[in-house]
């Protein structure tokens, strides 16, 4: 995670034999919090990849859409 010095660096993550993906995807997440990175992890084959997270990164599940009038 530290590794990770801008938006275009990405790096992937295999797993092994015996390995849950959601233990290894929240373990992913649960580092970068304790280091206050903001990380997006999102499945890629057998594995996932992992990048820091930008606008366009980010996903919009279980928000509400933001209206345009205030």
């Amino acid at each position: 995670i530290d590794q990770l010095k801008g938006p275009d660096e990405v790096f992937e993550v295999r797993l092994g034999p015996g390995e849950k993906p959601i233990t290894i995807r929240q373990r992913l997440l649960r580092v970068a919090a304790d280091s206050n990175t903001d990380i997006a992890v999102r499945k890629h084959g057998d594995g996932f990849l992992v990048g820091l997270l930008t606008p366009e990164r980010r996903t919009n599940r279980g928000r509400r859409k933001e209206s345009g009038e205030a």
